[in-house]
């Protein structure tokens, strides 16, 4: 095993445990937007062991970076479902933002919003590779940096309650 993949199996697992860890006191915290928030940097801890395995996977030549192109057709198929799943809960969303509100409840929806419409993006740009024929691990890293971490708030911008 080369030195990166060695740390990069590291780092997966210390982003597993995290996971594991902060599960009950996610559950545990009274306060359901804490909760909530808990839950985000859990399910980021989950994502980032993910990255980590695919990285292990393409460094160790375990699996070509490509993409069989029958997986291509049958995920294309998946992706355009989540795109029309997306437009409908920005739909939704959209409706419930132009209802009297508090400020609280529209930041949340807004936040709900925002993250509906970059994941409606990153749908429609993927099935658009898919629909090229794109395979290659490289042809969808551009994806990767644009949309999975726009910026060091994740795109979005904290609001205080």
């Amino acid at each position: 095993m080369s030195g990166l993949v060695e740390l990069l199996e590291e780092q997966r697992k210390v982003e597993t445990d995290h996971a594991k860890a902060l599960r009950p006191t996610m559950k545990a915290v009274s306060n359901r937007l804490a909760s909530v928030l808990l839950e985000s940097i859990l399910h980021d801890s989950r994502k980032h062991a993910a990255f980590c395995r695919v990285l292990i996977d393409i460094e160790s030549k375990l699996v070509p970076p490509e993409t069989d192109v029958g997986d291509a057709i049958d995920t294309l198929q998946a992706v355009e479902e989540h795109i029309q799943a997306e437009a409908e809960m920005m739909k939704r969303l959209e409706t419930m933002l132009k209802m009297p509100l508090d400020n609280r409840t529209r930041s949340v929806l807004n936040q709900m919003l925002s993250d509906e419409r970059r994941h409606h993006e990153a749908l429609k740009e993927i099935a658009g590779l898919l629909r090229q024929g794109a395979t290659r691990f490289d042809e969808y890293l551009d994806l990767f940096e644009k949309y999975t971490y726009p910026g060091p708030d994740h795109g979005h911008r904290a609001h205080l309650f």
